[in-house]
């Protein structure tokens, strides 16, 4: 398997661009998959500079129906006029963040939400809370969601909202999904910002498949540091000590957080590494 971080809030390379959001490439059991677009066009420029070629995906993967991760779909589907997108209907819904008090919009962007509404049925796929993925992948391959559960359940959701009516509640997340792939008897979990709890996420990938994934790979959404740049120690020192506790290799990113990845590296050590913008990793 290749994965090839398109976009992503950090970048270690001088000719590749970050932007707050998050985009892989995969290439795997001979699909070439986009999870994610960015929040803009500027994941496409980078495509190009790890020679990837959109034109040749055969599948597009949205986690999750926020802006930072569909922004970029209008000039994918532009530049791609085959790819079948997955994504959960629940995504196409407005969703909000509380600033200053007040609901601000961050769901999928005007030009992403035209360009699926004019896709022809056969490119559009509203997935299942369990979706196999077996006809496209291969045997152990599926998209899940509905996740429940309340460990370690971050403050960085304290905020995201979707409307009931006239009012504004907390948002289930049920928009949300994640992708495991199984190639050479690895499996590899893909989430997008973990909203539902990654610890949670991860006891639902192995309630499904009786095992833990070997890799996990995107966000874990941790609420902002302070103001003086100081993190929640307390619950990061229970993150650290709950994924320590499953035989899983983690590369995150995006909305973890570069204070909280630094602190989980210190208790963690080899076990988590960062991916930014550029980053390429082969998995045997």
């Amino acid at each position: 398997m290749k994965v090839v971080c398109l976009i992503e809030n950090t970048s270690c390379y001088a000719d590749i661009e970050a932007q707050h959001g998050l985009s892989f490439y995969i290439e795997s059991n001979g699909k070439k998959i986009i999870f994610d677009t960015g929040a803009s066009d500027r994941f496409l420029n980078n495509a190009k500079k790890r020679n990837v070629d959109l034109t040749a995906v055969d599948t597009i993967i949205l986690s999750h129906g926020h802006y930072d991760h569909t922004g970029g779909l209008h000039g994918l589907l532009q530049q791609n006029d085959h790819a079948v997108v997955y994504m959960r209907e629940w995504a196409l819904e407005p969703h909000y963040s509380l600033h200053s008090g007040k609901p601000a919009f961050i769901g999928i962007p005007e030009n992403s939400m035209n360009e699926i509404k004019n896709l022809p049925p056969n490119r559009i796929h509203f997935t299942q809370s369990v979706e196999s993925l077996e006809q496209l992948l291969g045997k152990n391959c599926f998209l899940f969601s509905n996740v429940t559960g309340n460990h370690c359940y971050s403050k960085g959701n304290d905020g995201l909202l979707i409307q009931q009516g006239e009012a504004y509640v907390a948002d289930p997340f049920i928009h949300e999904q994640n992708l495991v792939i199984e190639e050479n008897g690895r499996m590899i979990l893909f989430s997008g910002c973990s909203h539902s709890g990654v610890i949670n996420i991860m006891e639902a990938c192995k309630q499904l498949t009786g095992k833990e994934p070997d890799i996990l790979i995107g966000g874990f959404h941790f609420q902002k540091p302070r103001q003086d740049g100081t993190i929640d120690t307390k619950f990061a020192e229970e993150i650290a000590a709950r994924l320590q506790n499953y035989c899983t290799k983690y590369y995150t990113c995006h909305c973890t957080r570069v204070e909280y990845y630094e602190y989980l590296k210190q208790r963690m050590g080899n076990q988590i590494c960062y991916i930014g913008a550029g980053d390429i990793k082969e998995i045997g």
